[in-house]
């Protein structure tokens, strides 16, 4: 039973689907595929995480993902789809499959995303399809759980489930549920960013650089594992923001950063400048040296008070001596 768990068994470990690996194009080994099943019927949200090598990642602008219905089934038995359960292959039908011609050698830009050019691309996403022209793209709203129209349909080359397997002239007793504008097929596009933070330290007011620029942040995806944005910070000690900087036999003193610079934030695409600025710090004036005065009045002082203690005494030895 591949049925929707109930909040019990999902915290017991159950799933709400069943994954079956790259049974699709695997001889091929050109595209990574998987088969997703489910009988949840709303809508649903696939989240998708992929691990590249850095040195293959920085050639990548666009990655592209391509999602599609597989089977056709009639009943309504929660089951893996495939043809030993009665189910007919939707990639039967060439204006379905994933690829150009039909053939596992031809996926366009699902292989080679060099080819996917920023002409596929608006506000970073796929406005029309890597693969098959056939495959009309949904455009994005921002919210999955209600699923726009396919866009600029021609209905000679659309993939229209409902009109193919007559579902407009069944018997009026069976009423289907299946989406009219829809040819149950997407692709989109993942940017691949990167960004990297660089500081330097110059004479303010001039482009002179006081020392070698430093690499506050080394170039890196945008987002990190969990999804968020990643961080930067250039001040979090004296190794990237020196008070002051020796250059030439001179002493330079911070004053800050730059007007346009942004000390700390989050990491941008490509590479985010940081400038510090520096000016010349002010030579010390030397004191001239005076006559040390500190003791002066105390030494007169005493000069004065010895004297006056010698001419008391003198006066009173001469005034012993006088005889009346």
């Amino acid at each position: 039973d591949y049925g929707i768990p109930t909040a019990e068994e999902l915290a017991a470990g159950k799933k709400a689907y069943t994954l079956s690996g790259n049974d699709y194009l695997q001889d091929a080994e050109i595209v990574k595929s998987y088969n997703l099943y489910t009988t949840q019927n709303n809508s649903q949200a696939v989240l998708v995480q992929v691990t590249i090598p850095m040195d293959q990642a920085k050639n990548i602008k666009y990655l592209p993902l391509d999602a599609r219905a597989e089977w056709k089934a009639s009943d309504g038995t929660s089951t893996v789809r495939g043809y030993e359960s009665g189910c007919q292959s939707l990639e039967e039908y060439i204006n379905h499959t994933v690829t150009m011609n039909g053939g596992p050698e031809n996926v366009g830009g699902l292989s080679d995303v060099s080819l996917i050019t920023d002409e596929y691309v608006n506000d970073g996403h796929l406005i029309k399809s890597v693969s098959n022209p056939n495959t009309y793209i949904t455009p994005n709203n921002g919210d999955w759980r209600t699923i726009p129209n396919d866009t600029d349909i021609n209905a000679s080359t659309f993939f229209n489930y409902v009109d193919i397997f007559t579902l407009r002239r069944s018997s009026p007793a069976t009423t289907y549920y299946a989406p009219v504008s829809e040819d149950m097929a997407d692709q989109d596009v993942s940017m691949v960013q990167f960004g990297d933070v660089v500081v330097d330290y110059v004479i303010q007011g001039t482009s002179t650089q006081l020392q070698p620029s430093y690499v506050d942040t080394t170039l890196r995806p945008l987002f990190n594992a969990d999804g968020s944005l990643g961080m930067y910070d250039t001040a979090e000690n004296t190794s990237e923001l020196p008070q002051t900087i020796a250059y030439n036999g001179d002493v330079y003193n911070l004053v800050g950063p730059s007007e346009t610079s942004l000390v700390s934030g989050l990491l941008l695409e490509g590479t985010t400048h940081v400038v510090y600025e520096y000016v010349l710090a002010p030579v010390p004036t030397p004191t001239p040296k005076t006559a040390d005065t500190t003791n002066l009045s105390g030494y007169v002082a005493a000069i004065l008070a010895a004297f006056i203690g010698f001419t008391i005494t003198a006066v009173n030895r001469y005034k012993s001596n006088q005889i009346f």
